[in-house]
């Protein structure tokens, strides 16, 4: 054997070797990741949620300016489409009112905190508040909350997730049922939950990027007020008589009136749509999986 021949093969062997400890190295660096994840939802009369989220993240030695969170306004469930409406409330990072860009695109809520002229390393704790509406629907002819927690598009890992549900005034967390899953979109694996002098409690732990935490709930009858099956119906026959409208206004030639009967039309539809009634008379305690229902989404650092 040559000399050229032997080193060829030795300078493999020592690249390999070193190209195993830096991903050893980067595999057991600290940080990056996300320490924790609480989310309290509170439920109010009106069928109103109210979320705050608090998430302590642990950028590590790695610059970043903040974070990103994407929360969905939209949920496929069991085939059917709803959709629900986020208002941004109060962020903060480390108890301090931050700078956030947000918008809203492709039926989500995309909020951006930090300062793109800061750099931050190390641990942090942002705060999210935000208001839902028409996400309460009904099942069983109970108002139910089917809630993604976290999302199940985080870039980064989570340790622990644990989520509060608070139930409307007035009612007990005995009168409640509830349920939660784990993992990857469409998990059925259970999470644990439990009851506590405050409200439900669901968690989750050693959630990796793509897993979630999703929980589902059902109120007691009457607890809420969301509308009911027949105020549905009503609105599918307003729609029928907008539609109507609109294709008699286009007969007669009075082309104006055509777009103001298909514009209320379109509000009415959205209306309907999150009148939420599930006819099937299935739950989502029985159905569910992760990664569905309302909220969800991810994020990541930037």
């Amino acid at each position: 054997m040559t000399i050229r021949s032997a080193i060829l093969p030795a300078l493999i062997a020592i690249g390999l070797c070193l190209s195993g400890c830096l991903s050893f190295a980067q595999a057991a660096s600290p940080g990056y990741e996300i320490k924790s994840f609480d989310s309290v939802v509170s439920v109010s009369k009106d069928a109103t949620l109210f979320v705050a989220e608090t998430i302590d993240v642990d950028f590590g030695a790695n610059p970043r300016h903040g974070i990103s969170r994407v929360i969905s306004s939209a949920a496929t469930i069991r085939g059917q489409r709803f959709t629900c409406h986020i208002k941004p409330g109060h962020i903060t990072c480390d108890g301090v009112d931050v700078a956030s860009s947000i918008s809203n695109a492709s039926d989500a809520l995309n909020i951006k905190i930090g300062d793109a002229k800061k750099f931050l390393i190390g641990g942090h704790q942002y705060r999210i508040e935000y208001y839902v509406y028409n996400a309460v629907r009904l099942s069983q002819n109970r108002p139910e909350v089917y809630w993604n927690v976290t999302g199940n598009d985080w870039k980064m890992p989570v340790e622990t997730v644990t989520c509060l549900l608070l139930p409307p005034d007035g009612q007990s967390t005995e009168s409640v049922k509830m349920t939660s899953f784990i993992g990857v979109r469409h998990s059925t694996t259970r999470g644990s939950c439990e009851l506590t002098e405050k409200g439900i409690r669901c968690s989750a732990q050693n959630l990796l990027p793509g897993e979630g935490l999703t929980l589902a709930a059902q109120l007691p009858v009457g607890s809420v007020s969301i509308p009911g099956l027949i105020e549905q119906w009503r609105w599918q026959l307003e729609a029928g008589l907008l539609l109507l409208g609109a294709g008699l206004a286009g007969v007669l030639g009075v082309w104006w009136m055509v777009p103001l009967f298909l514009i209320a039309f379109w509000m009415l539809v959205g209306r309907t749509e999150n009148a939420g009634w599930d006819s099937s008379g299935s739950s989502s305690l029985d159905f569910g999986s992760s990664g569905d229902g309302f909220g969800g989404g991810g994020g990541d650092s930037w």
